[in-house]
């Protein structure tokens, strides 16, 4: 499996829809997850990306956030509020045993092999005292119309060969093999999208995906081209027909 986000490239529209993935739902879910007692406590936020909002909320509850990443141009977003940041690798972390208090990773070990998550989360459960969560997606939910499905499959396509959409739904099943043997607690909660009609973010999605098979796949340009032009003309109706978006799996790991 090769990860996206190891390339130096990552295309513009790419880091656009990454910046705003921290916003509304995403965040909700973790804020909810890390919940209100972050005073005083190291959050490490492995994989940050480019959004800078968990970070803004971390540090207004008087916490202290630190934006972990292997692209350093997704971390000088968060230099540029302030954050505190390190450039790394999620399998070889730079902290000693029990140095962070709340570890958090989202939508990132979707990109890693088996063992490197195996890796991943033996060394995130290492560095950490109080609790580690790992949000993941399962893209069995994500379903609308014949024009949403498109892009769905579409999406489907090319991600599967480079990561794994349906990882929430096997996550606890891993993380309770790697963990095996330990009397560490390990609880999941799933998170329900609503239907909705929020065709900005399917926009944002097929513009993504059209300059990533730029890089990677031209022969798939013109689909992407025309499914865009599918998207953008329902979301031009009066009464665009509603879809649900992937559903959001956590996985927390507690002594």
């Amino acid at each position: 499996m090769n990860n996206l986000y190891e390339s130096q490239n990552i295309p513009a529209a790419e880091r656009n829809r990454l910046k705003s993935l921290g916003s509304d739902y995403l965040l909700y879910i973790s804020t909810e997850a890390l919940g209100e007692n972050v005073k005083d406590k190291i959050v490490l936020d492995l994989g940050a990306g480019p959004s800078t909002a968990l970070g803004k909320w971390v540090n207004k509850k008087g916490g202290h956030y630190i934006a972990l990443d292997i692209q350093g141009t997704f971390l000088e977003e968060h230099a540029k509020k302030g954050h505190d940041v390190v450039q790394g690798n999620i399998e070889h972390l730079p902290y000693k045993p029990k140095t962070i208090d709340i570890a958090h990773t989202r939508l990132v070990l979707m990109h890693l092999s088996s063992e490197m998550r195996k890796q991943a989360v033996q060394e995130i459960i290492k560095v950490t005292k109080e609790k580690c969560l790992f949000l993941e997606p399962d893209w069995n939910s994500f379903l609308g119309s014949v024009v949403v499905n498109r892009l769905r499959d579409f999406a489907l396509r090319f991600l599967t060969k480079r990561s794994d959409p349906y990882m929430g739904v096997k996550l606890k099943k891993e993380i309770e093999l790697i963990l095996s043997g330990t009397d560490l607690k390990i609880a999941e909660t799933r998170f329900l999208r609503e239907a909705g009609t929020d065709y900005d973010e399917l926009i944002k999605i097929i513009a993504s995906l059209k300059s990533l098979v730029e890089q990677t796949d031209p022969a798939l340009i013109p689909e992407a081209e025309e499914i865009a032009r599918a998207i953008n003309e329902e979301a031009g109706k009066e009464r665009p027909e509603a879809f649900k978006l992937p559903d959001f799996v956590l996985v927390s790991v507690t002594p």
